[in-house]
C-alpha cells in the first residue's frame, strides 16, 4: 500500500505490529476506528511529516456511515491529502478552513462533500487562486451555511448570486453567507454585485451589509455606502459603456469609409491600373504567340536607311524583335509558304514605301498577305512609312485597307516628329 494514514473501521489484529511498521519506508498505520462516530476534529494537526521521500498520504475513511461533522481546519500541510470514502458518505459539516485553496484548487476532493450543509472556507486564500467564488461550490446542492471569511475576494459573480438567492427560496429564506474580512471591488465592472448585496435575502454575517469594498480610485468605502450613493460611484459607469461603444462604432466607420473614399476619389487612376494590369496579362499571352513584334517590308532603293536608321532603333533602342525577309528567311524553302508564315508569326507588319516599291518581286503578295491576316485578325497593326514617294508610284493594293492602317510620312527634316509617330503606332496598346 501506498505510504499514508489509513484509518479503518476494523480493529488491528495485533497493535504490535504499529511500532515496527513506523520504521519501514512503506508505511501504513491500521488505527481501530469506532462504527458510531459522528464528528471527526483535526483541527490544527502538525501534520504527518514524509518519511524519507516517501509520497504524501491518503486518508481512507472505510464503513463510516455515521459521520457528519470532518473538521480539518487549519491542518498543517504541504500537500492535500487524497481522501477516499470507501461506501457512501454522509458529511454535514466540512471545515476546510486554514488550507491553502491551492493545495486542493483542481482536485477531486470537493465532489466527496456534495451532501455537505455546512462548508467552512475561512483564511482560505481563495482571493488567490479564484478571485471569486470557486465554480466547485455550485455542485454542493443541499448547501445551507457557506463561509467565505477573510479570503480576499473580489466579488461574486452572477451565476452564484442567482445559485445562493435559488438556494435561498428553497430552503425557506434561510441559506447563510459569510463574507467578512474580504475587501471587495467597487469599479463598473462590479456594480452588478453592489446591488445584488445590497437586496437579496440571505442571511449575511453583516447584517446592515456594509463589507469593505475598494473604488476604482483607490479609496475605501462599503457596499452598503456604495448602493446607497450608486449613482454617484457609478455614473460614470454608463458614460464609459456609451464611449467604448462610440469608439467601435468610429473604427467600423473609418474601416468601411477610407476604403470607399480612396475607391470614390481615385476611381478613374484605379481603373486605369487595372487596365493596364489586364493588358499586360493579355499581351504578355499574345507575345508568348507570336515569334516576332514586326515583319519588315521594304525596297532596294531605301535599304541603307532602313539597315542604319530603322532596324537599329527598333532593335536596339527599342527592344523589338523583326523578321527582314533578305535575313531571316532562309533559302531553300519555298518562298511564298515562308514569306506566309513569317507574317503569320508576326505581331505587327510595317511597309516602307519608297520609289520602287512596286517593283519589288514579293511586295505584292505581302500587301495581301497583310490583309488577310488582319481580316482573320491574327495581325494586330499594318503601319505604312511613305519615304518621298509620289502618288503614282504609291501601291493600289494598299487603297483599299487605308482605314486600316497606320500612316506615317517620314521627312527627314522632322526626324524626330516621325520617330514619335512610330512610336505610338507600335506602343499604343502597352502604354
Amino acid at each position: 500500500m501506498n505510504s499514508g494514514l489509513t484509518v479503518d473501521t476494523e480493529y488491528a489484529e495485533n497493535l504490535d505490529n504499529v511500532n515496527a511498521n513506523n520504521w519501514k519506508l512503506d508505511v501504513q498505520i491500521t488505527y481501530p476506528f469506532p462504527r458510531s462516530l459522528e464528528v471527526l476534529v483535526l483541527s490544527k494537526f502538525a501534520g504527518v511529516e514524509h518519511i524519507q521521500g516517501t509520497t504524501p498520504h491518503t486518508i481512507y475513511f472505510s464503513s463510516i456511515h455515521h459521520l457528519r461533522v470532518l473538521d480539518l481546519s487549519y491542518f498543517k500541510m504541504k500537500y492535500f491529502p487524497n481522501i477516499v470514502f470507501n461506501g457512501t458518505n454522509y458529511l454535514e459539516y466540512v471545515d476546510l478552513s486554514g488550507i491553502d485553496s491551492t493545495l486542493y484548487s483542481g482536485r477531486n476532493n470537493i465532489p466527496l462533500f456534495k451532501e455537505s450543509k455546512t462548508l467552512i472556507l475561512k483564511h482560505a486564500r481563495l482571493g488567490l487562486t479564484f478571485k471569486k467564488v470557486p465554480i466547485a461550490v455550485h455542485t454542493l446542492t443541499n448547501l445551507e451555511v457557506l463561509n467565505l471569511e477573510r479570503n480576499n475576494l473580489q466579488t461574486i459573480n452572477e451565476t452564484f448570486q442567482q445559485f445562493f438567492d435559488l438556494r435561498n427560496e428553497r430552503i425557506e429564506a434561510s441559506f447563510q453567507l459569510k463574507l467578512s474580512g474580504n475587501v471587495f471591488r467597487c469599479n463598473c465592472e462590479t456594480s452588478g454585485f453592489v446591488l445584488w448585496i445590497s437586496k437579496t435575502r440571505i442571511k449575511l454575517d453583516k447584517p446592515a451589509r456594509n463589507y469593505t469594498c475598494q473604488l476604482g480610485n483607490g479609496t475605501y468605502t462599503t457596499t452598503q455606502k456604495a448602493a446607497e450613493n450608486f449613482h454617484e460611484f457609478y455614473g460614470n459607469c454608463e458614460n464609459e459603456l456609451w464611449l467604448r461603444v462610440g469608439i467601435c462604432l468610429l473604427v467600423i466607420f473609418i474601416t468601411f469609409t477610407t476604403p470607399i473614399a480612396v475607391i470614390v476619389n481615385f476611381r478613374w487612376r484605379i481603373a486605369y491600373w487595372v487596365y493596364r494590369v489586364f493588358k499586360r496579362v493579355v499581351e504578355n499571352d499574345l507575345r508568348s504567340k507570336f515569334k516576332y513584334d514586326i515583319y519588315l517590308s521594304y525596297s532596294d532603293d531605301c535599304f541603307d536607311w532602313v539597315k542604319e536608321m530603322l532596324i537599329s532603333k527598333i532593335e536596339n533602342t527599342w527592344k523589338m524583335k523583326i523578321c527582314i525577309e533578305d535575313r531571316d528567311i532562309l533559302a531553300g524553302i519555298i518562298r511564298s509558304d515562308a514569306i506566309s508564315q513569317s507574317i503569320h508569326e508576326s505581331k505587327n507588319i510595317i511597309f516602307v514605301i519608297s520609289k520602287s516599291f512596286t517593283k519589288k518581286t514579293w511586295g505584292n503578295f505581302e500587301i495581301q498577305r497583310a490583309k488577310y491576316e488582319k481580316y482573320t485578325g491574327h495581325l494586330q497593326r499594318i503601319i505604312v512609312i511613305t519615304r518621298n514617294v509620289l502618288v503614282e508610284n504609291f501601291p493600289i493594293e494598299l487603297d483599299c485597307i487605308l482605314d486600316d492602317v497606320f500612316l506615317v510620312n517620314w521627312s527627314d527634316q522632322e526626324i524626330e516628329n516621325g520617330w514619335d509617330k512610330l512610336r505610338m503606332a507600335l506602343f499604343s496598346d502597352y502604354s
